[in-house]
């Protein structure tokens, strides 16, 4: 049972490092390139964004945005 918890603590601590790398993360504030709408990040698979602004919720792929602000992590 030993093994199983290592290897799972391992694949969770390899998911946490590619989290940690990704481009965008929540909070992040983006500006799309096509409307030049402010959204703020809500989260970011790699290629999608999930964001916000006021009261709607939307979808952005990662060519359509660029940083405008980071999130700095506490």
């Amino acid at each position: 049972m030993q093994l199983v918890g290592d290897k799972f603590k391992s694949e969770v601590e390899a998911l946490l490092e590619v989290k940690k790398s990704l481009v965008y993360q929540a909070g992040d504030w983006v500006k799309s390139t096509e409307s030049g709408e402010i959204w703020q990040v809500r989260n970011f698979d790699g290629e999608w964004l999930s964001v916000k602004r006021d009261n709607k919720i939307g979808s952005l792929h990662k060519s359509e945005v660029e940083l405008i602000q980071q999130e700095i992590a506490a």
